[in-house]
C-alpha cells in the first residue's frame, strides 16, 4: 500500500485551524471532509455528501495537476476544498450566489489554510461579470 500521495504523506497537511482553538457556535458543526482538513456546516441547513466527495475525487482523478481550478456553485465549499486538498499546487476560484454559504465557505477556507489559494466569490455564476476575460482554468 503506498503512503505517499504526491509528495506527502497521507492524511496529507495538517490544517493551521487544527493547531489552534476553533470557536464553533451551537448552530454549526466542524466536519471532517479529507485528511486533516474540516467544513463548517450548518446543523440544520445544507450539509455536505457523498455526492460532494465523489465529485471532488472524480475531477481531481481525471485532471490530477491543474494550475487553476474553477467550482460554480460551490454551496459551502465541500467540492473545492476537497479539491485543494488533493491538488496542493493549484489555485482555485468558487463561485456561490447564497451570502450564508460564502460565509461558512470563508471560515472553512481560512481554518484550512486555504486563503492564499482559495478565492470565494459570491455572486450568480451565470453573470459575465464573475469572471474576468482573460480568466481561463484547467
Amino acid at each position: 500500500m503506498e503512503s505517499h500521495f504526491k509528495g506527502w504523506a497521507k492524511p496529507g497537511p495538517v490544517p493551521p485551524g487544527v493547531l489552534r482553538p476553533v470557536d464553533v457556535p451551537a448552530d454549526e458543526s466542524l466536519d471532517a471532509i479529507s485528511g486533516h482538513f474540516r467544513i463548517f456546516q450548518l446543523r440544520r441547513g445544507h450539509r455536505f455528501s457523498t455526492d460532494d466527495l465523489v465529485t471532488a475525487w472524480y475531477g481531481t482523478t481525471w485532471a490530477p495537476s491543474p494550475g487553476r481550478v474553477l467550482d460554480l456553485g460551490s454551496g459551502i465549499g465541500t467540492v473545492g476544498m476537497i479539491a485543494a486538498w488533493r491538488l496542493q499546487g493549484a489555485h482555485s476560484v468558487t463561485i456561490e450566489a447564497q451570502a450564508e454559504s460564502v460565509r461558512l465557505a470563508c471560515k472553512s477556507a481560512e481554518y484550512n489554510g486555504l486563503s492564499s489559494r482559495y478565492e470565494i466569490r459570491l455572486g450568480d455564476f451565470r453573470d459575465p461579470a464573475m469572471l474576468r476575460p482573460d480568466e481561463q482554468f484547467d
